[in-house]
């Protein structure tokens, strides 16, 4: 079985506990609405195609201010719940389409496209981004975000999955950097027009802890077999990476406080959500609401400022086609 056909059945499994993927995907609200908040007032009369759309979230909200969307996914059950959420928040402009960006092959150029969490999951990004430039019209938007590993969390994620191969990840299978960004653009007639940096608790934070905690127990039970002879002690590791947070809080507070980083802003329409559509539906009527929701708690803060985005949990590029 290839690569391709093992990323689409573990997917197509995840995508169908719809609590269990929106667990995963609440941190991502941030960056869908500060997509929006850097872009709404370029989507005005624009057409739009979001490039693995999932459940649809970042679509519906473009929508709200586009002339219409495309979004396309290789994963059924994401699009049969895509179209489900359309439905309950009465959107009709948005047209979600099961196919691969491989087989999709649209008539028109589009004025934005998206391509959210994605690059980070491909071995080869340069032929996917090399269709995408001939998919967007002179001066269209490309945006794009992938996780940033220059921070806390990241050199130790990044160091055990680089240097021993441990399996740090399930899905990524490699890091894009902001120099690997910045040649990828250039060899496709793009060039990046700014850049946010965002998920800093992830990078710094407590977020970034917990995650530390739960994904290095999970790592050492995954590798238990190559380590056998070396004495793990998670307590010891735990106190250390608690002493690690506090220090660290300190650090976003200081830049918080000399604006460089900022909280993200609210700033836009909300869904109206039937509530009768989803029960009739079997659908988790509160899980939806926290996902369509702008509740960005888990991880508030971003930044503008050049070097501290390099140093954030993950980053927006926002690309312009030449």
């Amino acid at each position: 079985m290839n690569k391709l056909k093992k990323t689409k059945i573990k997917y197509e499994n995840l995508y169908d506990n719809i609590e269990k993927y929106i667990s995963i995907k609440l941190k991502a609200r941030g960056i869908h609405d500060l997509i929006i908040h850097n872009i709404k007032s370029d989507l005005k009369n624009k057409n739009v195609l979001d490039v693995g759309c999932g459940l649809g979230r970042l679509s519906l909200l473009m929508a709200h201010y586009a002339k219409y969307v495309v979004g396309i996914d290789f994963t059924k059950n994401a699009i049969d719940i895509a179209n489900h959420l359309k439905f309950c928040t009465d959107i009709d402009n948005v047209n979600f389409i099961y196919t691969s960006l491989e087989d999709y092959n649209p008539k028109e150029k589009f004025d934005v496209i998206v391509l959210s969490g994605t690059l980070e999951h491909l071995i080869e990004c340069n032929n996917l981004v090399q269709k995408l430039s001939k998919m967007i019209k002179k001066n269209g938007i490309l945006i794009t975000d992938s996780p940033s590993e220059f921070n806390f969390r990241g050199t130790f994620h990044a160091s055990l999955w680089k240097l021993f191969n441990f399996p740090m990840t399930l899905s990524d299978v490699q890091i894009i950097t902001p120099t690997y960004m910045s040649n990828l653009a250039k060899k496709n007639r793009f060039h990046i027009e700014r850049k946010v940096g965002t998920l800093y608790s992830r990078a710094w934070g407590k977020a970034g802890i917990e995650d530390l905690k739960v994904r290095m127990k999970n790592v050492v039970a995954d590798v238990r077999h190559q380590i056998k002879k070396i004495k793990v002690t998670f307590p010891d590791y735990y106190r250390w990476l608690d002493e690690a947070n506090v220090e660290f809080e300190k650090l976003l507070q200081i830049w918080k406080s000399q604006k460089i980083l900022k909280v993200i802003p609210a700033r836009r329409k909300n869904f109206k959500i039937n509530k009768n559509y989803l029960k009739i539906n079997n659908l988790p009527i509160d899980r939806i609401y926290e996902y369509l929701s702008p509740d960005f708690s888990i991880d508030p803060l971003y930044s503008e400022k050049e070097p501290y985005i390099n140093f954030s949990g993950n980053i927006i590029y926002f690309l312009r086609k030449k």
